[in-house]
């Protein structure tokens, strides 16, 4: 419950070294807030940067700061250089693998769910086999996009490799002659920039390629045959008429 005159603030960083902003309630529920402009870091500390993250709802009086295992990850995009394969058919699943540039690397992504303490550890391991089994997995946050296409879960390899699926598309391969759209990779599952992204990724159907000389001339085509009907319709209007 948030008190009456007090704004919800978001802190990154321990409390030695930190950024605070201001936080916004979406329901009962969610509570959304911005990255810092400044991110809280020494001098030396190098990207990518896993930070704390609290949250408070009342004022400072009674140091009103959350204490859980979430942290927020601060990092630099890593810049992709190859992927392989470059095209495939419509329809088609496939591995494709993203090669990064000589200056970058990728990163172990974070999971999900924040690593749990030793007190959970602990509790977990008294769980049965069967117990064990059903527990719900961390997915990686990684993802690729394909244009239009759409988003498939990535996956971490090294520092050098990611790769991921192509995505199932309910586009019929008859409507697709050739296709080539940008790939990007979000490592945090959310910022893919598009507009950054020099990947380019194909898709290619069974479409007879049309090409645009041959679509000018069945424009031109189209144009003659809608001058000369409209030249006999004038001539039939103007032709003289007989008792």
């Amino acid at each position: 419950m948030v008190e009456e005159g007090i704004t919800p603030r978001c802190r990154f960083g321990t409390p030695a070294n930190f950024a605070i902003v201001e936080a916004e309630i979406l329901s009962y529920s969610r509570l959304a807030c911005r990255f810092p402009e400044n991110i809280p870091l020494t001098p030396t500390a190098a990207l990518p940067r896993d930070l704390p993250f609290s949250i408070a709802l009342s004022g400072d009086e009674f140091n009103p700061w959350t204490e859980t295992p979430h942290k927020v990850r601060f990092y630099e995009q890593p810049v992709i250089e190859k992927v392989d394969p470059i095209e495939i058919e419509v329809g088609k699943i496939v591995e494709v693998y993203l090669t990064v540039a000589e200056d970058s690397e990728f990163f172990d992504p974070m999971p999900l769910s924040p690593i749990p303490d030793s007190e959970t550890i602990k509790d977990q391991s008294n769980l049965s086999d069967e117990q064990q089994e059903n527990k719900p997995l961390s997915l990686s946050p990684i993802k690729c996009r394909f244009g239009r296409f759409g988003e498939t879960n990535a996956m971490y390899i090294n520092a050098t490799y990611i790769k991921c699926t192509t995505p199932p598309t309910d586009e019929p391969p008859d409507s697709i002659y050739k296709e080539t759209v940008v790939l990007s990779v979000a490592m945090n599952g959310q910022d893919f920039e598009e507009d950054k992204s020099e990947l380019e990724f194909t898709f290619i159907g069974t479409a007879p390629y049309i090409s645009f000389a041959t679509i000018m001339l069945t424009l031109i085509a189209i144009g003659i045959i809608a001058v000369a009907v409209i030249f006999m319709a004038t001539d039939f209007m103007n032709a003289p008429s007989f008792p």
